[in-house]
């Protein structure tokens, strides 16, 4: 498998809190990679490394020519829930911004909503939409631009068993489709179901638990 991003011997820390010391991560093009570990742990600090919003401090990290991302935090949603904004007005956000490109990104946005059954939302405000349906937006979002890696920081948080099962169907199709993702859960349990390999966040280390290679 393609490496796309190595960790080498990493170190960070903040102020008053030592997150990692002399971590190695690597990630695999088309990987499926479970993050897992308390909070405070350094999972989310982990992300901020890929995304490179904040540097380490020793080591090295290399990545795949130029990597880009797309991160899906814990308060997308909250945040827009009282947009007036539709669904079709908010994605077209995330994609060219230019008139002559206009109806093609349409036809685009309008294929993908159909691929995921929410055509029918199409002209919905955001603030309208359910919980369950807000997060799909949310995941519709963070691909809209074809990302190397797309980052879920606990996507199920605060929805129910059927809007759980319903985005994380949405997540796997992703990765059955070629997109490289890092994904946050409190769950272990699930994790070690779907994911290639899980990263263990504890004691200011990452420690690397292979499960679905052959």
């Amino acid at each position: 498998m393609k490496n796309i991003v190595e960790i080498k011997d990493g170190a960070f820390s903040y102020t008053d809190c030592n997150v990692f010391k002399s971590v190695n991560v690597n990630i695999n093009k088309n990987e499926l990679v479970g993050v897992y570990g308390e909070n405070g742990s350094g999972k989310s600090t982990l992300f901020k490394i890929i995304t490179k919003e904040v540097k380490l401090q020793s080591g090295e990290i290399f990545t795949f020519d130029s990597l880009t991302t797309s991160f899906l935090g814990q308060n997308d949603r909250v945040m827009a829930e009282g947009s007036p904004l539709t669904l079709m007005e908010f994605l077209l956000m995330y994609q060219h911004k230019e008139k002559s490109k206009l109806f093609k990104n349409k036809k685009n946005v309008m294929m993908l909503l159909r691929k995921y059954n929410m055509e029918h939302y199409a002209k919905k405000q955001l603030k309208s939409l359910s919980g369950g349906q807000l997060q799909k937006s949310m995941i519709l979002k963070s691909i809209m631009n074809h990302p190397d890696i797309i980052l879920f920081d606990e996507p199920l948080n605060a929805l129910d068993e059927v809007n759980k099962i319903s985005v994380m169907d949405m997540i796997m199709d992703l990765h059955n489709n070629g997109h490289t993702i890092l994904l946050i859960l409190h769950d272990y349990e699930q994790l070690k179901k779907i994911a290639d390999k899980i990263l263990i966040c504890e004691n200011h280390t990452i420690k690397c638990e292979v499960l679905n290679y052959a």
